[in-house]
């Protein structure tokens, strides 16, 4: 529910475009519909739940039950609509009055994980900027969002594991079908190092805690969790 919000406040401080206009493309593809792909039509067949949603279901599947086929072309007025009040009236309507009503209605009335959405926290909310979260790796210095979000530093541990291993040597290999693919020895590597990283993550890295994050992007801790890799997979990753 944060992203009209936060969008608003980038159209705010660097928008060129009027705000109604950014709102077009979207408008005409919810009325003009696309088609099924075969990979989607794979996923609605396979899916258990969207079933269980009688909106999900009226969009997605048949009358009898069964997934609407590639090749079906799906349109959603309904969605077409919201974004016409959304461009017409501005961020407010989505916050406060009938669109926030129903939201708040449907997290309530959902019939075996009913939430606590209340209306005055889709009232109250607002966008925050943040300074961004920004790690070295060789050369270069990379930056991403910061805390509560937990990828940047995701992405830091990994890199930083990997700074010592020379990952230019590891260049992708041609595949069977002529395609590039990565080497296996790259994959593990990657693997491992993501697999440490999210150990970390799971332990250290939550919305409401106080986030040791100069520790977790240390270059020395890094380096010693780096030599935890070896030429096997280790399994399960301890933090």
């Amino acid at each position: 529910p944060g992203t009209v919000r936060a969008l608003a406040l980038a159209h705010e401080r660097y928008g060129k475009l009027p705000w109604a206009t950014l709102f077009e493309p979207a408008i005409t593809l919810a009325e003009q519909g696309f088609v099924i792909s075969p990979r989607l039509a794979t996923l609605l067949a396979k899916d258990p739940y969207l079933a269980g949603d009688p909106d999900a279901r009226a969009y997605f599947y048949q009358a009898d039950g069964t997934p609407k086929t590639a090749g079906t072309r799906l349109t959603n007025p309904a969605l077409a609509r919201v974004l016409r009040t959304l461009a017409s009236d501005g961020p407010d309507a989505f916050y406060r009055g009938p669109l926030a009503e129903a939201m708040v209605a449907k997290v309530h009335a959902h019939p075996t994980n009913p939430g606590v959405l209340s209306a005055a926290d889709l009232a109250s909310y607002q966008a925050k900027l943040r300074d961004g979260l920004c790690f070295d790796y060789r050369q270069s210095e990379i930056c991403g969002f910061p805390t509560p979000s937990s990828g940047t530093i995701a992405l830091g541990q990994i890199f930083g594991m990997l700074e010592s291993r020379d990952m230019a040597a590891l260049k992708p290999v041609q595949g069977e079908q002529g395609q590039l693919a990565a080497s296996s020895e790259a994959i593990h590597l990657y693997s491992e190092a993501a697999r440490l990283a999210f150990a970390d993550r799971n332990q250290y890295v939550a919305d409401v805690v106080d986030v040791p994050v100069t520790g977790l992007l240390d270059k020395g801790y890094l380096a010693q969790r780096g030599h935890l890799i070896g030429n096997r997979s280790m399994g399960v990753a301890q933090p």
